[in-house]
């Protein structure tokens, strides 16, 4: 459970890189119309679009892997899914219902 604890305290870090990250006010030529920026804030704003999207897809993941992980030690009959398509979808929502209550405190 340890390891656990730990993912959990890694998910809450990283929900506060994902909030400072996707903030467009942050990303390079913030206060510019597109048609005013330069080719290189262009440049930097879209690096800072990607960088805020993989931000996001790692702190996804690593709910997803929390929700794994918990599905892990529960009980062996509880919820049987035959389908992995809604295993995926199930663990899919667990991790967003557990990035909304951490992104709301």
């Amino acid at each position: 459970m340890d390891q656990l604890n730990k993912l959990k305290q890694l998910s809450d870090r990283m929900v506060a890189v994902v909030i400072a990250e996707a903030d467009p006010n942050t990303w390079a030529g913030a206060d510019k119309k597109l048609s005013e920026m330069t080719e290189e804030e262009r440049g930097d704003r879209y690096w800072c679009k990607k960088n805020a999207n993989q931000v996001i897809t790692t702190a996804v993941k690593l709910e997803t892997l929390i929700a794994l992980y918990e599905r892990k030690g529960s009980m062996p009959n509880e919820g049987k899914v035959d389908d992995v398509n809604d295993k995926v979808i199930k663990f899919e929502q667990a991790a967003k219902k557990r990035l909304e209550k951490l992104a709301n405190g």
